[in-house]
């Protein structure tokens, strides 16, 4: 039901793709690995991957190219959620 209302697919540079990629994270991570580091990690590098890729959906898409270099707030919210645990 996440993506519904929205319509948003993985790439668009939403919150969907840092929950993939912290589900992913956690997916594949080593047996002995703890959970919360990884999914820390995930959620940083997930941010740190679609700072430099444009919008096509949300408010940011209002911004056109200007949007590039700037982080997606629904990512920079789920990072803070998952720094916060």
């Amino acid at each position: 039901m996440l993506v519904a209302p929205g319509a948003a697919v993985l790439g668009d540079e939403t919150a969907l793709d840092g929950l993939q990629a912290i589900a992913q994270a956690l997916a594949t991570k080593p047996q002995d690995a703890a959970l919360l580091p990884v999914a820390r990690r995930a959620a940083r590098d997930a941010l740190d991957a679609l700072r430099e890729t444009p919008n096509p959906i949300g408010r940011a898409c209002m911004l056109d190219d200007k949007a590039i270099g700037l982080d997606d707030l629904g990512v920079v919210a789920l990072q803070r959620m998952v720094d916060a645990v």
